[in-house]
């Protein structure tokens, strides 16, 4: 052979080492990212059986939350009702209460200490038509007037609650998400 044939076949046997080296470490880089591939499929797969089980802790926890909520909504709303039948009981008395205009104590005794209209005593001061002396058990016209202005207060106070809770349960109505 001759020195060019030589040089030919250096090169070529230089180009196919060349050649072989670089498509066996490609290989090999193939086989890496394959290895890691799995190790961070594995990865993947604990995180994502991690995350699974934090999600049904949270879950749990959110439905005990959402069951003792609902619970104290309905004992709320029970409380509530009541609270309006007191108020509506309470109101009809303080109607009944009244006498021309003022209050009077439901927890007085007519008669002077205790006398009976059968013991054949006189009237108490106040109860006959002109005399200007407070009849027994009516509260005075300045104590009739702060509470009733005390008793107005509270029933505006029960009325915006009573707007506020219709409120409330609008927007819970309207935002609530079917289960």
């Amino acid at each position: 052979m001759t020195l060019p044939y030589k040089i030919l076949a250096m090169v070529l046997l230089c180009a196919a080492l060349i050649a072989g080296y670089f498509g066996w470490q490609t290989h090999q880089r193939a086989i890496g990212a394959e290895e890691q591939r799995q190790v961070d499929d594995l990865a993947i797969q604990a995180q994502k059986n991690e995350a699974a089980r934090i999600l049904a802790t949270e879950t749990a926890k959110v439905m005990a939350t959402e069951k003792t909520l609902r619970a104290f909504v309905s004992a709320q709303e029970v409380q509530s009702v009541k609270d309006q039948r007191v108020a509506a009981d309470l109101g009809r008395k303080l109607r009944d209460a009244s006498v021309d205009g003022r209050l009077r104590d439901p927890f007085a005794r007519s008669g002077d200490c205790g006398a009976t209209p059968d013991s054949g005593t006189a009237a108490p001061p106040g109860d006959s038509p002109g005399d200007p002396t407070p009849a027994g058990g009516l509260f005075s016209a300045e104590a009739t007037q702060l509470l009733t202005d005390l008793t107005a207060e509270a029933d505006e106070m029960s009325n915006a609650y009573t707007a506020c809770r219709a409120w409330a349960v609008e927007v819970k109505d309207k935002t609530s998400v079917s289960e």
